[in-house]
C-alpha cells in the first residue's frame, strides 16, 4: 500500500489497473529515490501500452522506504521499492538503449503500490483480475530480494 498518495479511481468496466512508470535513462534522485509516476492502463482490448508485472514477496508489511510518485514522497513496502529500483538499474543498464527506442517509458505492475490497497471494493475486484495482469504483461519478473 502507498501511504501518502491519493490514488484517482480504476474504471472496472474498461478493466483498468494502474502501472507505476519511470524514464530508464533518468538516474534516482541524489537522495536515492526514484521519481515516478501511476498511470491507468486497460487490459481490454489488443493495444495496450507494454508493461512488466512483478511477482514478488512483500516481506515485513512494517519495513516502508520511500519513492517519488507524482512528485510526492510516498512510503510503499521496502520490497516493492527495492524491486522497483533494481529493474531501474537493470534497465538502466542492460536493456535501456533497446527499451527507448521504442518505449521510452518503462510500466511495471506492483500489486502493493498499484492496487489501492486501502479500498476493499478496489482490492476484491483488481485480485480477480490478477491473472490478466500476469498474462497480458510483456513479461513477468520474479523479485526475490
Amino acid at each position: 500500500m502507498a501511504t501518502g498518495y491519493t490514488y484517482t479511481p480504476l474504471n472496472a468496466s474498461k478493466q483498468q489497473i494502474r502501472v507505476l512508470c519511470f524514464d530508464p535513462s533518468k538516474p534516482p534522485r541524489p537522495d536515492g529515490l526514484l521519481e515516478c509516476s501511476l498511470e491507468h492502463i486497460s487490459l481490454r482490448g489488443l493495444q495496450r501500452p507494454i508493461y512488466y508485472a512483478i511477482s514478488y514477496v512483500w516481506g515485513n508489511a512494517s519495513a516502508r522506504e520511500e519513492l517519488i510518485i507524482g512528485g510526492t514522497r510516498v512510503n510503499v513496502p521496502a520490497s516493492s521499492a527495492a524491486a522497483s529500483l533494481e529493474i531501474h538499474r537493470r534497465l538502466t543498464y542492460h536493456q535501456a538503449e533497446r527499451q527507448r527506442r521504442s518505449y521510452p517509458i518503462v510500466r511495471l505492475w506492483l500489486d502493493a503500490v498499484c492496487i489501492n490497497q486501502s479500498d476493499e471494493h478496489e482490492r476484491s475486484q483488481q485480485v480477480a483480475m490478477m491473472h490478466q495482469v500476469y498474462s497480458k504483461a510483456y513479461e513477468v519478473l520474479i523479485w526475490l530480494g
